[in-house]
Parts: structure tokens; C-alpha cells; sequence
């Protein structure tokens, strides 16, 4: 990361995803892990029982806060805010670019305003509120694509030895 950066990543409480040496996603896992979860009790079974990802296991792997205000927000903002923060238009086809895996949702944008603040927000709850939702979404049969936390869910299984 760059050296320029890393103060204002600590000041917003995300020092600990920085230091995160391998983010290489094993995505047959993550498919193997999707066809295990029931979205009716937001659990994986397994032949050995239920288990699921809790907010303990978001703060031990991935050291994200779990107390503190709720991540919320509208959801339908004006191009406008992305060239104020960003000075990007979403609407120019270059920066749409091809999703990558490195996009976040708009409604976290004027969290950005005020980067002195953003360590007072609960992200661990709200990455584990995307992750079950996104487990819900990709469990039916016409869904091909995972938009959840997949570094979280590949060191979870991993720390779970299943």
C-alpha cells in the first residue's frame, strides 16, 4: 500500500484489511461454500451439523469494528457527488470500468466526506449484513456470480478447517 495513504487507512479503522498479504479468492471453494448455505436460518450445513459466520469471526479475521453506528444511508445520489469525492463520472462509459472486484456500493460515498468519522461506523456489521445477503442471492440456481466479502468467507472456511 501506499505509505501515503496507510495514515489515513488507520485513521478510518481499516489498518488491519491493509496488512491482508493474499487476496487471492479460491472461487470453487466459495461456489462449494454458496451450495451449503440455507437462506432460511442463514447457516451452511454440513454432514457434521450447522455452523455460520458470526461478527466474531469478522472482527478475528478481518479486524473490522463491530461496535459503533450502523453503516446506512440513501441509496440514489447524483452523479454530482461522485466528481465531488471522486472527481469521476460514473456516467463517462471509461470509469465504469468492468467490475473487478475493487467497487463499492454509492451509499458509502458520503461516509468519505468526513474520513475522521468513518472508524466510528460498525463495518464489520455491515459486512456481514452484505455477506448473508449476497449467500441469499447467489443460493438460487440463475445467480453466477458471488459480491460478498469472499476474502471473509475463504478465511473463515479455512479457519474452520472445512
Amino acid at each position: 500500500m501506499d505509505p501515503m495513504i496507510q495514515p489515513y487507512v488507520e485513521l478510518a479503522g481499516f489498518g488491519h484489511l491493509s496488512k491482508i498479504m493474499s487476496w487471492s479468492i479460491d472461487n470453487k471453494f466459495i461456489l462449494a461454500l454458496c451450495e451449503r448455505w440455507r437462506p432460511e436460518t442463514h447457516t451452511f450445513w454440513f454432514p457434521t451439523g450447522e455452523c455460520t459466520v458470526t461478527l466474531e469471526d469478522v472482527y478475528m479475521l478481518l479486524g473490522l469494528r463491530i461496535e459503533g453506528k450502523a453503516v446506512n444511508g440513501k441509496t440514489n445520489f447524483p452523479n454530482s457527488i461522485c466528481m465531488e469525492l471522486l472527481n469521476v463520472d460514473l456516467l463517462d462509459d471509461n470509469a465504469r470500468g468492468q467490475g473487478s472486484g475493487s467497487s463499492m456500493h454509492i451509499m458509502y460515498l458520503p461516509l468519505l466526506r468526513h474520513i475522521d468519522r468513518i472508524g466510528s461506523y460498525s463495518w464489520g456489521s455491515a459486512c456481514l449484513a452484505y455477506l448473508y445477503s449476497s449467500l441469499c442471492k447467489n443460493c438460487h440456481k440463475d445467480t453466477s456470480t458471488f459480491s460478498g466479502c469472499a476474502v471473509l468467507l475463504q478465511a473463515w472456511g479455512w479457519s474452520t478447517g472445512i
